[in-house]
């Protein structure tokens, strides 16, 4: 799982503490640009897989939507992951077919 969110308080009390609950050791990142590249293994054409990927809709300089269309744009990407992206009035699922 990978959690996105430019907010410390969520990132790392919030939604980390409560995947933990549910077992999962989500992967921390605090923007939308750090989010692409903890998808990014060495291999620059073959994307690291998320089961889930949590998004802040609302960060400075890439939002989640951007994040969002990225993974939808990446063929080795979009097989997995799961993409949520949610603001303070806004929640939105992309769901991804494997």
């Amino acid at each position: 799982m990978l959690i996105v969110d430019d907010n410390e308080v969520n990132r790392s009390r919030v939604l980390s503490d409560q995947v933990a609950r549910w077992g999962m050791q989500p992967t921390l990142v605090e923007h939308g640009r750090a989010a692409i590249d903890a998808m990014r293994p060495v291999n620059v054409q073959e994307w690291r897989a998320f089961d889930l990927v949590l998004l802040d809709a609302n960060m400075p300089g890439m939002d989640g939507f951007a994040v969002a269309e990225a993974i939808a744009g990446n063929h080795t990407a979009r097989r997995r992951e799961r993409v949520m992206t949610a603001g303070p009035r806004l929640a939105s699922t992309a769901h991804q077919s494997r």
